[in-house]
């Protein structure tokens, strides 16, 4: 069968997209899940089939949050997001970088950026983009990544509030945004986030109390404000 035309393409991945992100988002061409949505249809060599939403969704997350946190024109290193590669497969190795903090048992060490895998090769399971000038605010597609375990986003630019949908991601064992301008109140959601075991937030504009079903996070090791 031919290849469907570029108009049946948009169409049948905005349809697909539409489950996750409302049309009145998808269709304003100023948000980044337009951009993202655009560049799944027209701009992405892969071309993931629309009927692959696993894939389809996964890759429309990713893009989201780049478009969203400057990637186009503030990171320093863009790490292979946006090729034809599988997602998989937009990271590299970087130089060692870390994070020490006042009172802490041990500083977090990382020497690699972009998203990593799990065994499957297929599901995004960590995301390290630390000290890399993300700007803008977190979207609330970084949710369908019901995958990840992890994710480091430490010394960036990062403003506005964390989405109250991140606490949807139950496999979070690690979030780390400390040392960004992220403000808004504590969000009750990440106390949804039954198998953290480290939460991250220090240096940031968070306002507010702690809620107390935070007690409900039982696994919780490394809790920092």
């Amino acid at each position: 069968a031919d290849p469907p035309n570029k108009t049946t393409r948009l169409e049948l991945v905005r349809k697909a997209l539409e489950p996750f992100t409302s049309f009145l988002v998808l269709d304003d061409p100023t948000s980044p899940q337009h951009r993202a949505m655009i560049w799944i249809s027209y701009e992405d060599k892969r071309m993931v089939p629309a009927d692959d939403v696993f894939h389809l969704v996964q890759r429309y997350a990713i893009a989201t949050l780049f478009f969203s946190t400057g990637g186009e024109d503030a990171w320093h290193n863009k790490t292979n997001f946006l090729s034809s590669d599988h997602e998989c497969l937009w990271n590299e190795e970087v130089p060692e970088h870390r994070l020490e903090g006042i009172g802490w048992s041990s500083p977090v060490i990382l020497t690699k950026k972009g998203m990593y895998c799990s065994e499957d090769n297929v599901t995004v399971d960590s995301m390290f983009l630390a000290l890399n000038n993300l700007t803008g605010g977190l979207p609330n597609e970084i949710s369908l990544l019901t995958g990840l375990s992890r994710i480091e986003m430490w010394r960036n630019k990062l403003t506005g509030s964390i989405p109250s949908s991140i606490g949807n991601m139950t496999k979070l064992d690690t979030i780390n945004l400390s040392f960004n301008e992220i403000n808004g109140t504590f969000p009750t959601s990440l106390c949804d986030l039954v198998k953290a075991k480290n939460i991250m937030l220090a240096n940031n504009k968070l306002s507010g109390t702690i809620p107390s079903i935070i007690e409900n996070v039982s696994e919780l090791r490394r809790f920092i404000l």
